[in-house]
């Protein structure tokens, strides 16, 4: 590190520094906030907390609560845990997502080094994966994503070990297998990373056998708990992490997501691109593997309803390793330090591009985030009083508020809804519970006096059951708020009349 000019390193410690900030900021907010910061967040936390009160996670939907649990088991029983410890429940979710994070940033400097032997290289893949947008922005909720991928990314540096600086150690196999099962268990969409390492593994001749025991190990390993479980809760688990998770896919959606995509890391893709035909080669083509099935595994499921941008986290990890790798391979510091006018030279741009865009798309994305926390805090604080109810079950569309003032979901409408229009879930049990006036609190964002939402991304109610409200239940008051405006409060009616103002 010693021949880089005075100019540069100062310039690069710079940088390291803005990336430094920007996660102190992240982590900052993640202890100071009391609400959810991201939308699922509390769903997440809601899910951990009935496991860690009653020991649910799994449930049948054909009685309350009606709600899915998409996930794999490994964050909801570590967030659990850490509740249990006395921890509040999202930060206890936070503290697993910043622990993956670290382990992230660190992972991608071993990853670089051993493909570059190279400190810069590998600094520089650091930075920019910090400075990417979505790593800091989903590195501090507590969500499952960020662990699922430092496990991904454990997989593929011990295979990177095994394969680039100890071939004969078969110990660094095995480890990648059990980090890309750990993997699998917290998400059950992360197979880019054993997928590549078995494809890698089974097109080099000295290492096909290995590539079927890993293929087994993973994959047999992953069915024999899915199953197993299944079997034990009388099909719940694959009903939940499969079945009742396929939502609706849309078009605008997966537009969405390229469209950020590409204002985010499109400039990494350059230099990428720049040095393609040097990557493809020996052990530099491992990680350009890896990243294409991370992109393939992205656009299969990126256009799901309700997704977000930490589908992008995986491959953006990625692409600053393939940047990383890229760079040393066109010999750009080298370039850079002694002065020469070569082209490659020119690449600093993308990269100073990508550090300044995305800082520049994560300020108001942070001011945002503190607004809303003010927002959420207050958004609770005029909801609670609808909550005391007792036991009976409400139906509420905030979940930040739950947390805050019941501790357990009763109703997710949105899925409930999904599930219900595809014939998975019969309305009618829940219908009736309305006609009845069963249920004394339902949250709404919507005027029931008005027709029925179109969107399918605002939760709602099945038709019938929206039916039943405007025959049973009352105008009770509206409470404004951060998401989709707030939400409209109704009641039992004393008789059964029509909605009142």
């Amino acid at each position: 590190m010693d021949q880089a000019p005075v100019w540069y390193r100062r310039g690069f410690f710079a940088i390291c520094a803005v990336a430094a900030f920007v996660i102190a900021a992240h982590i900052a907010l993640a202890f100071w906030a009391r609400n959810e910061i991201a939308a699922a967040e509390s769903i997440i936390a809601l899910h951990s907390m009935m496991l860690a009160q009653s020991g649910g996670l799994y449930y049948s939907n054909q009685a309350y609560p009606y709600t899915v649990t998409p996930y794999m088991p490994v964050f909801y029983l570590l967030e659990a845990a850490l509740f249990r410890t006395g921890i509040p429940i999202f930060l206890a979710g936070r503290l697993l997502s910043i622990a993956a994070l670290f382990g992230i940033l660190y992972l991608t400097w071993k990853i670089v080094l051993l493909y570059t032997r190279d400190r810069w290289c590998a600094g520089t893949a650091v930075v920019l994966c910090a400075c990417t947008t979505v790593v800091p922005g989903w590195g501090t909720i507590g969500r499952v994503d960020m662990l699922a991928v430092c496990f991904s990314i454990a997989a593929f540096y011990f295979y990177a070990r095994y394969t680039v600086a100890e071939p004969a150690a078969a110990k660094n196999l095995a480890w990648s297998a059990v980090f890309a099962f750990a993997s699998l268990m917290t998400k059950q969409t992360l197979v880019a990373a054993p997928a590549a390492i078995c494809l890698l593994l089974f097109f080099r001749k000295d290492t096909r056998v290995r590539a079927i025991q890993y293929a087994v190990a993973v994959a047999g390993g992953a069915a024999l708990v899915t199953f197993g479980t299944d079997w034990l809760l009388h099909g719940r688990f694959l009903f939940n992490t499969v079945f009742a998770n396929v939502n609706p896919f849309a078009a605008e959606k997966l537009q969405q997501h390229a469209e950020f995509y590409f204002i985010s890391l499109g400039q990494l893709l350059v230099v990428i691109f720049a040095g393609l035909s040097k990557a493809i080669r020996g052990h530099f083509r491992d990680p350009l593997v890896y990243l294409g099935i991370s992109f393939a595994v992205l656009a299969a499921t990126a256009g799901k309803i309700g997704s977000d941008t930490n589908y992008h986290i995986e491959s953006a990890v990625l692409i600053a390793i393939c940047t990383a790798i890229s760079l040393h391979l066109l010999a750009f510091h080298s370039h850079v330090f002694r002065g020469s006018k070569a082209w490659i030279t020119l690449l600093q741009l993308p990269l100073l591009i990508h550090v300044v865009n995305n800082v520049r798309i994560m300020i108001p994305f942070f001011q945002s985030r503190v607004v809303q926390e003010f927002e959420m805090d207050d958004y609770a604080r005029r909801l609670k009083p609808y909550y005391a109810s007792g036991d009976r079950p409400v139906i509420a569309m905030d979940f930040n508020s739950l947390i805050r003032s019941r501790g357990k979901l009763d109703v997710e409408p949105l899925i409930y809804t999904i599930l219900v229009n595809a014939g998975r879930i019969d309305p009618e049990p829940m219908r009736k519970d309305i006609e009845a006036g069963a249920i004394p609190v339902i949250m709404l964002h919507q005027d029931l006096a008005k027709p029925n939402l179109t969107d399918p991304e605002i939760p709602s109610l099945p038709a019938p059951l929206l039916a039943a409200m405007r025959n049973r239940y009352e105008y009770a008051g509206f409470v404004p708020g951060p998401y989709f405006g707030g939400v409209y409060v109704y009641r039992p009616a004393n008789a059964h009349t029509a909605v009142k103002r």
